[in-house]
């Protein structure tokens, strides 16, 4: 089998171009090394989830367990350095209770007016 050296030292023969050629064309064809936009994204979601849970889990402690979407999106965007998409958060949040990691109650959805709650292990 031939190895990324091999195939690019083969192209430069059969092209017919120099050495210099073939070692930019390797650079170049070399995988970035700079994280990928998934990965970006992968590290702001679990940034703003890391905000979602510490707001979430504050308020089912505190005097104040109810919450509008729209005060969890200012305290991710504050605390988190980021704006986010206007669903990101709300996504985010169902799928940390999916998962257990949070616990609320929809108290009306017309305005998007949550129920903080502990979480029951």
């Amino acid at each position: 089998m031939f190895n990324e050296i091999d195939r690019i030292a083969a192209l430069s023969v059969i092209v017919g171009i120099g050495a210099a050629f073939s070692a930019a064309l390797y650079y170049t064809l070399k995988p970035p090394t700079q994280p990928t936009q998934r990965t970006q994204d992968v590290d702001k979601n679990l940034t703003i989830a890391t905000y979602i849970k510490q707001f979430v889990n504050d308020r089912a402690t505190s005097n104040e367990p109810h919450f509008f979407a729209n005060a969890l999106r200012e305290f991710v965007s504050t605390n988190s350095g980021t704006i986010p998409a206007p669903g990101t958060t709300d996504r985010i949040l169902r799928k940390l209770r999916q998962k257990g990691e949070i616990d609320y109650a929809v108290e009306n959805r017309k305005l998007s007016y949550y129920l903080a709650k502990p979480v029951v292990k």
